[in-house]
């Protein structure tokens, strides 16, 4: 994904000595039916809520690497070998 992996490493190749993203513990506000074999990376909307990050997911999540993050700006990644993940959860993300 160019988020995930194409944007540090161009960071990285300009000299940036921070170029990895912060991962922050997001709590999501929707829940996400679909289970995955591999870690899933779902683009949301961070939501500050009571001193929380939180996430809510758009209605679509497609596979379209660019288009697909137009209009988000947090990426929380579910890991492989889960089932639904029910709204509430926490799980592990980033800023974009």
């Amino acid at each position: 994904n160019l988020h995930i992996v194409g944007v540090p490493g161009l960071k990285k190749l300009s000299g940036l000595k921070e170029y990895e993203h912060k991962e922050i513990e997001m709590e999501l506000l929707n829940g996400f039916a679909k289970g995955s074999d591999m870690d899933r990376a779902l683009r949301g909307n961070l939501v500050l809520q009571d001193g929380k990050a939180k996430i809510s997911f758009p209605q679509a999540q497609g596979n379209v690497m660019i288009s697909g993050t137009i209009g988000t700006d947090c990426i929380v990644i579910i890991p492989e070998g889960s089932k639904a993940v029910e709204a509430g959860t926490k799980l592990k993300g980033f800023r974009i």
